[in-house]
């Protein structure tokens, strides 16, 4: 859906042996309202032989907190992606 203009951002990412972890911000745009929003989120993964054995996903953002913030953390401080970073995707050129 082109209204909700998506564009995920990479955080953070770590790897350690079997593990590895991301941490995202994804910026979208409510398609009801036009409204900026931010959805925060991490993703943790088990490897197994070079491959994705096992992913837990955890994510934040809805109607109590659609900025998706951590409650207490300085995300722009800490460089994180802000609502006021936040830019639609730029629209591909149809040939």
């Amino acid at each position: 859906m082109e209204t909700v203009d998506g564009q995920w951002r990479l955080e953070h990412g770590i790897e350690s042996g079997d593990e590895a972890v991301i941490e995202w911000t994804m910026t979208w745009r409510d398609p009801k309202s036009g409204e900026k929003r931010l959805n925060r989120g991490t993703e943790w993964f088990r490897l197994e032989d070079g491959k994705i054995a096992e992913v837990r996903a955890y994510h934040h953002g809805d109607g109590k907190n659609p900025q998706g913030d951590l409650l207490g953390f300085d995300h722009a401080g800490r460089g994180h992606t802000t609502i006021d970073d936040w830019k639609p995707p730029k629209k591909k050129a149809h040939t």
